[in-house]
């Protein structure tokens, strides 16, 4: 389905550079080409809202398509992914309508991109992942007349999120939501100390092999400095994308927190038996790892044992000087 995808894709392609017109308008493009971008930014625009309110949200935005064959097409896909409808059947149907509507040219690729971000909205992507990789599929001189358009703000299109450094910098201002009656909230805390205490290069490090919705749940567990160095280690971009999903994150089960921060915390023994990561505190996240890894309370020896000791020092101890001395 794929290979018939970039092979529609290609044909369009060419069928555009057919139709295309040398000679623009005073504003820089055409219609055809203000077209292009607006798809684009409706997909974003459907993504943000579907990440916010859920895909059943989407149902209103079928009602306001228009009643133009691909407004017909797009609110199709969108009343496939409302009703849950499997995401192979929706490449089928969608790809079959497709060519059963006889698309040429500009409606072509607008159509191929309404198809290819639905598909991705119901598979959860972020909203300004799905924008890249459609911007992907347009002409580079329509990619640099939509830099030239504005951004959705700009564009007066709503329901857009995106994040800039001042919402990151908000975001490093802000405790963590867990409370210490929380189940967990010791070994979290000292997961979290665990995780300040590394250098720039084995934070960078770690944040290459850990899931971002693992990440995600992280930060939001975490105390502002600790989210702060996180956010350091990345990339802008990649920094965007977290804050945008951290933004349209629900309410989190303390029990998902631990199981996302055991994960983080695998991984990182992982790299430092691996002798990718140097800490002095190997035993000790050996040790908090044996019990975000115990299965059950029937393990009344070296796991209890271990848990109780950590508790106590989360208890006791602080930070002072790069050591392990106070944490709360």
């Amino acid at each position: 389905m794929r290979t018939l995808f970039y092979y529609e894709l290609k044909e369009k392609l060419v069928e555009m550079a057919e139709d295309h017109v040398s000679t623009c308008p005073d504003d820089g493009y055409n219609k055809d080409e203000k077209r292009l971008i607006d798809a684009i930014m409706m997909i974003r625009k459907l993504s943000s809202i579907a990440r916010r309110k859920g895909l059943l949200e989407l149902e209103e935005s079928a009602s306001k398509t228009d009643d133009t064959n691909l407004g017909k097409y797009l609110k199709k896909l969108i009343i496939l992914v409302v009703d849950g409808t499997d995401p192979q059947m929706i490449k089928e149907i969608g790809f079959a309508l497709y060519l059963s509507s006889y698309f040429r040219g500009y409606d072509g690729l607008i159509a191929l991109i309404y198809l290819d971000g639905i598909l991705s909205i119901q598979a959860g992507e972020n909203p300004r992942v799905i924008e890249e990789r459609l911007n992907a599929l347009i002409p580079s001189y329509i990619r640099d007349l939509k830099e030239i358009i504005g951004t959705p703000e700009e564009a007066d299109t709503d329901e857009f999120v995106i994040s800039s450094k001042i919402d990151i910098d908000a975001l490093c201002k802000q405790n963590s939501r867990l409370v210490p009656t929380d189940n967990g909230y010791h070994m979290i805390k000292l997961a979290e100390f665990f995780l300040g205490q590394l250098d720039m290069r084995s934070m960078t490090r770690l944040l290459r092999d850990i899931d971002n919705y693992d990440l995600d749940i992280c930060i939001v567990a975490f105390n502002g400095s600790t989210r702060r160095h996180i956010f350091d280690c990345l990339s802008e971009r990649h920094g965007n994308m977290l804050a945008d999903d951290i933004y349209l994150m629900g309410p989190l089960r303390v029990n998902d927190i631990i199981a996302s921060v055991a994960n983080v915390m695998n991984v990182l023994l992982r790299l430092i038996e691996g002798g990718e990561i140097a800490t002095d505190n190997q035993e000790l996240i050996r040790m908090l790892n044996s019990v975000f890894g115990a299965k059950s309370e029937q393990d009344k020896t070296d796991v209890q044992k271990n848990a109780q000791y950590l508790r106590e020092i989360v208890d006791k101890y602080e930070t002072d000087n790069n050591r392990l001395i106070y944490i709360v």
